[in-house]
């Protein structure tokens, strides 16, 4: 049974990026509630599939939990590609899209609590192959000495935005990879299952896509001058 603390903590964080998303995009949609239902209607559906146990099955190709996280990836390519976009992300200033990605200091928290409890394998912590707390710990800096002070070039903070990103990219990839499936590579005890059951579903359908929305809408900033 999962920690009620560390729910707290998860779904406090879901809420804040909430929040934090309807604040970037009031001021750039007309209807920011809109948007806002969207992605209450993601979560919901998304959330009663997980607490149903739909996204337990990790024995089937595809993993169910990828129909939690293909409909994210399209997402985020089109948030890549479209000039509508960019016109959107306009109106965010870089410093609130790269301190943001703070909160990935509480993710990395959760998860190492979650290890603790041997719900989750060391291989998600930073004790294992995660790296993802560096960004958060850096973002602060970069945000002030890049747009606030400018006393450091655009390009560090394309780079940081860039190496934010892969980071993202390997701890999905360890996660999918020592996950239970016919093409598991680690294995783990435990075995990593935790985000077929809720609320940590939302890690790869909610959570993880918006710190990769922040680095893609920085850097087509940094890039369009914008």
């Amino acid at each position: 049974m999962f920690d009620d603390v560390t729910k707290t903590l998860f779904l406090g964080l879901v809420i804040f990026l909430i929040g934090f998303l309807y604040c970037c995009f009031k001021r750039s949609i007309k209807r920011p509630m809109v948007l806002a239902g969207i992605v209450a209607m993601w979560l919901l559906i998304t959330g009663i599939l997980s607490v149903k146990g739909f996204f337990t099955r990790f024995d089937v190709l595809p993993p169910r939990i990828m129909f939690a996280v293909f409909p994210m990836v399209l997402l985020l390519v089109y948030t890549s590609i479209s000039s509508k976009a960019l016109t959107l992300a306009a109106h965010i200033p870089q410093t609130w899209l790269i301190h943001v990605q703070t909160f990935r200091i509480v993710m990395e928290i959760i998860l190492w609590m979650l290890a603790k409890q041997h719900i989750i394998p060391e291989i998600m912590t930073w004790d294992g192959h995660n790296f993802d707390i560096v960004v958060g710990i850096t973002a602060p800096f970069v945000a002030y000495f890049c747009f606030t002070a400018k006393k450091w070039g655009k390009n560090v903070a394309l780079i940081w935005n860039v190496v934010g990103m892969l980071f993202l990219i390997n701890v999905f990839g360890h996660g999918l990879l020592s996950a239970p499936t016919p093409f598991q590579v680690f294995v783990t005890n435990p075995p990593n299952t935790f985000v077929g059951y809720f609320p940590y579903t939302w890690l790869p359908a909610f959570v993880v896509p918006c710190a990769f929305l922040f680095h893609i809408l920085s850097i087509r900033k940094i890039l369009n001058n914008a």
